[in-house]
């Protein structure tokens, strides 16, 4: 749902939460889904919720290596 933009206000504390834990939590699909559809997040939400994307920001910038297969939605965060 995360990744049709729907539900944010709820879902997003939770994802967050758990990519704190794991940054690399599967979703349904493969290892780091989750994170790649919070990345690719519409800026609208960001722009409302700016206290959850510094914790999104601040997670990232912890990340290294940053996954290559994940610098694509890496790039949408930071346009945001």
């Amino acid at each position: 749902m995360i990744g049709q933009n729907v539900g944010l206000d709820y879902l997003m504390p939770i994802a967050i939460e758990q990519l704190q834990r794991n940054p690399l939590a599967a979703g349904d699909f493969y290892p780091g889904d989750l994170l790649e559809k919070v990345l690719q997040v519409q800026a609208d939400f960001w722009l409302t919720h700016p206290d959850l994307r510094r914790v999104v920001a601040h997670l990232v910038k912890g990340f290294k290596p940053f996954p290559d297969d994940l610098r694509k939605a890496l790039q949408v965060f930071q346009q945001a």
